[in-house]
């Protein structure tokens, strides 16, 4: 399933679960979900932000670019990547891989 906010508008998805999830939000979008999926992908490219940490995924991927801030869960592995002042917070016990370009950070809860 894709998700894709180009704008400022919300999307909340509840106890779904999926097979796949790509969440792409282009300005200040917000997105919100819980269930599951083997897979997620998110890109971020303004100010908006994901909140998915009630959102179980093996395999996750994030990318921020700008000042926005992403929350997940991974449980097997978790590709980080920060270029600007955004944010990456996760939790779960996956094996991080992180990528960082100017004040962002990652962290981990």
């Amino acid at each position: 399933m894709g998700v894709s906010i180009g704008g400022s508008g919300d999307v909340k998805l509840t106890n779904v679960r999926l097979s796949a999830l790509d969440v792409s939000i282009g300005r200040s979008g917000r997105f919100a979900a819980s269930g599951c999926s083997p897979k997620l992908n998110i890109s971020i490219g303004g100010s908006g932000g994901p909140l998915t940490e009630q959102f179980d995924a093996d395999d996750a991927s994030g990318s921020v670019a700008g000042s926005g801030g992403a929350a997940v869960k991974a449980n097997k592995t978790l590709d980080a990547s920060v270029a600007g002042s955004g944010n990456v917070a996760y939790s779960g016990e996956a094996v991080a891989k992180i990528s960082k370009a100017g004040s962002g950070t990652v962290t981990k809860r």
